[in-house]
């Protein structure tokens, strides 16, 4: 257990904690749903860049099991945001009863819908809604629906469904994705190790061999010159 505590193991869970804090800001209404993509992307993939160029005292890189982290710590980045804002609607959220203004997202390709609300005094609500409750149908112009909004405009509205469920889950797979990572990253950090028996072997050959003051002087041959024969 103690080989899994290691300086290099804790660097790589600190860039994956604190990548995953820094996507925290795709929860927010400054950047929109659409542009989620565009912002955690990069931070993932820095965040392998930035592990993988630590120093790693004592041993090798380990490149499949810190791979094998940094895949586990996508999920750490999804959570992060997710009990972020279910953290600000659970302490100060108010449910409204909402209506649709006006609709963006749809593609050919794409069917993801976003709606733009406003309250019931119809005042626009910060952020966009990305999920209907009823997922067999879209929402229309003038629908009304009943979200948890943020007062202080600081995350995107969400169903009372959206934030009950990640009230029960994060709570229980938030421990397990970090012990995950944290098991992993203790794996990626540990230093190589020569086997025991190569290490016996190594250490035998060097006894055998003569101090270097004992060894025999070779001479050294004039360039252009044959070898004298004997």
């Amino acid at each position: 257990m103690r080989s899994l505590v290691n300086r290099a193991g804790l660097r790589y869970l600190a860039v994956f904690v604190a990548t995953a804090l820094l996507g925290t800001v795709v929860a927010t209404v400054w950047v929109p749903p659409p542009a989620v993509v565009f912002v955690g992307t990069p931070l993932w993939i820095g965040a392998l860049i930035a592990a993988a160029l630590l120093p790693r005292p004592g041993g090798d890189l380990r490149v499949g099991l810190l791979a094998a982290a940094w895949l586990v710590s996508a999920l750490l980045m999804f959570l992060a945001p997710a009990m972020l804002w279910a953290t600000v609607l659970g302490v100060r959220g108010e449910r409204v009863e909402a209506t649709v203004t006006s609709i963006e997202g749809a593609t050919k390709r794409n069917r993801h819908l976003y709606y733009h609300l406003t309250d019931p005094a119809g005042t626009p609500i910060p952020g966009v809604l990305g999920r209907w409750p009823d997922e067999n149908a879209e929402g229309t112009v003038g629908a009304r629906v009943t979200v948890v909004r943020d007062p202080g405009g600081l995350v995107d509205p969400r169903l009372p469904a959206e934030l009950d469920e990640i009230r029960v889950t994060a709570p229980l797979v938030t421990p397990i994705v970090l012990a995950a990572l944290a098991w992993l990253c203790g794996l990626a950090g540990r230093p190589r190790k020569v086997p025991d028996a190569v290490s016996h072997a190594l250490r035998a050959v060097e006894s055998e061999r003569p101090p270097s003051w004992q060894r025999p002087a070779r001479r050294r041959r004039r360039p252009g010159r044959p070898p004298r024969r004997r």
